[in-house]
Protein backbone atom coordinates (compact mmCIF):
# COMPACT_ATOMS: atom_id res chain seq x y z
CA UNK A 1 0.00 0.00 0.00
CA UNK A 2 1.82 2.95 -0.78
CA UNK A 3 1.45 6.63 0.41
CA UNK A 4 -0.98 7.92 -1.81
CA UNK A 5 -3.66 5.08 -0.95
CA UNK A 6 -2.82 5.33 2.78
CA UNK A 7 -4.18 9.32 2.49
CA UNK A 8 -6.94 8.50 0.00
CA UNK A 9 -8.08 5.80 2.23
CA UNK A 10 -8.02 8.29 5.17
CA UNK A 11 -9.59 10.78 3.40
CA UNK A 12 -12.57 8.59 2.58
CA UNK A 13 -13.24 7.48 5.61
CA UNK A 14 -12.88 11.05 7.41
CA UNK A 15 -15.32 12.09 4.67
CA UNK A 16 -17.72 9.15 5.71
CA UNK A 17 -17.47 10.01 9.19
CA UNK A 18 -18.16 13.83 8.66
CA UNK A 19 -21.41 13.23 6.42
CA UNK A 20 -22.44 10.70 9.14
CA UNK A 21 -22.37 13.28 12.24
CA UNK A 22 -24.02 15.72 9.96
CA UNK A 23 -26.96 12.93 9.24
CA UNK A 24 -26.94 12.34 13.08
CA UNK A 25 -27.13 16.22 14.27
CA UNK A 26 -29.64 17.10 11.44
CA UNK A 27 -32.01 13.77 12.86
CA UNK A 28 -31.29 15.35 16.29
CA UNK A 29 -32.25 18.86 15.62
CA UNK A 30 -35.56 17.27 13.41
CA UNK A 31 -36.25 15.34 16.76
CA UNK A 32 -36.04 18.09 19.05
CA UNK A 33 -38.35 20.61 16.64
CA UNK A 34 -41.28 18.14 17.01
CA UNK A 35 -40.64 17.54 20.59
CA UNK A 36 -41.29 21.40 21.19
CA UNK A 37 -43.76 21.80 18.37
CA UNK A 38 -45.93 18.70 20.22
CA UNK A 39 -45.24 21.17 24.31
CA UNK A 40 -46.11 24.23 21.69
CA UNK A 41 -49.59 22.95 21.00
CA UNK A 42 -50.95 22.27 24.43
CA UNK A 43 -51.04 26.10 25.59
CA UNK A 44 -52.58 27.35 22.50
CA UNK A 45 -56.04 25.28 24.09
CA UNK A 46 -55.60 27.31 27.54
CA UNK A 47 -55.38 30.48 25.26
CA UNK A 48 -58.47 29.77 23.40
CA UNK A 49 -60.28 29.09 26.59
CA UNK A 50 -58.53 31.97 28.30
CA UNK A 51 -59.81 34.39 25.36
CA UNK A 52 -63.68 33.31 25.76
CA UNK A 53 -63.46 34.58 29.53
CA UNK A 54 -64.55 37.75 29.46
CA UNK A 55 -61.54 40.44 30.60
CA UNK A 56 -64.09 42.72 33.11
CA UNK A 57 -64.32 39.51 35.14
CA UNK A 58 -60.59 38.50 35.43
CA UNK A 59 -59.36 42.22 36.72
CA UNK A 60 -62.10 44.39 38.99
CA UNK A 61 -62.87 47.49 37.76
CA UNK A 62 -61.09 49.22 41.24
CA UNK A 63 -57.44 46.97 40.49
CA UNK A 64 -57.65 48.41 36.80
CA UNK A 65 -57.76 52.29 37.86
CA UNK A 66 -54.59 51.40 39.86
CA UNK A 67 -52.83 49.32 37.51
CA UNK A 68 -53.77 52.58 35.00
CA UNK A 69 -52.00 54.56 37.82
CA UNK A 70 -48.75 52.38 38.40
CA UNK A 71 -48.44 52.72 34.60
CA UNK A 72 -48.52 56.00 34.65
CA UNK A 73 -46.04 56.21 37.74
CA UNK A 74 -44.14 54.18 35.93
CA UNK A 75 -43.75 56.04 32.82
CA UNK A 76 -43.12 59.25 34.44
CA UNK A 77 -40.08 57.97 36.42
CA UNK A 78 -38.68 56.16 33.26
CA UNK A 79 -38.50 59.07 31.69
CA UNK A 80 -37.17 61.21 34.31
CA UNK A 81 -34.69 58.76 34.64
CA UNK A 82 -34.09 59.28 30.78
CA UNK A 83 -33.45 63.26 31.16
CA UNK A 84 -30.93 62.65 33.94
CA UNK A 85 -29.24 60.00 32.25
CA UNK A 86 -25.86 60.67 32.08
CA UNK A 87 -24.65 62.29 28.51
CA UNK A 88 -21.31 61.54 26.70
CA UNK A 89 -19.14 64.65 26.39
CA UNK A 90 -19.72 66.87 23.20
CA UNK A 91 -16.78 66.30 20.84
CA UNK A 92 -14.09 69.25 20.73
CA UNK A 93 -14.93 71.54 17.79
CA UNK A 94 -11.58 72.70 17.31
CA UNK A 95 -9.37 70.77 14.55
CA UNK A 96 -6.11 70.77 16.46
CA UNK A 97 -4.83 67.10 17.84
CA UNK A 98 -2.58 66.75 20.61
CA UNK A 99 1.53 65.41 19.02
CA UNK A 100 1.36 61.55 19.35
CA UNK A 101 -2.09 61.76 16.95
CA UNK A 102 0.26 64.29 14.76
CA UNK A 103 2.86 61.61 14.79
CA UNK A 104 0.80 58.23 14.75
CA UNK A 105 -1.43 59.90 11.78
CA UNK A 106 2.31 61.02 9.24
CA UNK A 107 3.81 57.61 9.99
CA UNK A 108 0.46 56.18 8.45
CA UNK A 109 0.38 58.22 5.47
CA UNK A 110 4.19 57.57 5.06
CA UNK A 111 3.80 54.01 4.88
CA UNK A 112 0.69 54.35 2.52
CA UNK A 113 3.03 56.13 0.14
CA UNK A 114 5.79 53.93 0.07
CA UNK A 115 3.58 50.93 -1.30
CA UNK A 116 2.48 53.06 -3.85
CA UNK A 117 5.47 54.88 -4.81
CA UNK A 118 7.73 51.64 -4.94
CA UNK A 119 9.84 51.18 -8.06
CA UNK A 120 8.61 48.16 -10.49
CA UNK A 121 10.69 46.52 -12.40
Amino acid sequence: MSTLEATLGVSAVSIVLLFASMAIIWLLMSLMSRISDEKKSEPAAVVEKIAEVPTAAIVPPDDRARKAKAAAAAVAAALALHKSRARLAPTATSTTSSSWQSVHRASAISRRNQIFSRKRG
